[in-house]
């Protein structure tokens, strides 16, 4: 079993701290373009900030599933790395929508649904591209194990 090294959070915060007086990386307050000027513009001055989540949510059949290929397609255009893991729908489903949207540079996919296993794929792709930022998708929350 290999270790996860993915480190999140402020872990020497302690209670009672101005909000000022906590360092923080200057990682973490860099912001990364998506490629998507309008999300990108919903999410902050110029993008992302390391560490975010989001929650897309909406019915059945409204496009979660579609913009969050088309964010993925994006990302990998903008420079990044995207991991877009898939617990719901086939690695066949997933290709066969990509060649619909007619996506240009594609993404890594994933079909894990152990989160270990998700944060190792992660984790081995940060490794093989030091120097991009690693994005995680997953498609779809209720899906995943976290092995407890």
């Amino acid at each position: 079993m290999s270790k996860m090294n993915l480190k999140v959070g402020l872990h020497a915060w302690k209670r009672n701290t101005n909000i000022l007086d906590l360092d923080v990386p200057p990682e973490l307050e860099r912001s990364i373009k998506t490629g998507i000027k309008w999300f990108d513009g919903a999410m902050g001055e110029d993008g992302i900030t390391p560490s975010t989540s989001m929650l897309l949510t909406g019915t059945p059949g409204a496009g979660k599933t579609t913009l969050a290929l088309q964010l993925a397609d994006a990302i990998t255009g903008a420079g990044n790395i995207c991991l877009f893991n898939t617990g719901e729908e086939s690695l066949l489903q997933i290709r066969k929508v990509a060649k619909r949207l007619h996506m240009k540079h594609g993404f890594v996919a994933g079909q894990d649904t152990l989160v270990k296993d998700i944060i190792n794929h992660a984790e081995s792709l940060r490794k093989a591209h030091p120097s991009k930022q690693i994005f995680i998708l997953l498609d779809s929350l209720q899906t995943l194990d976290d092995g407890k």
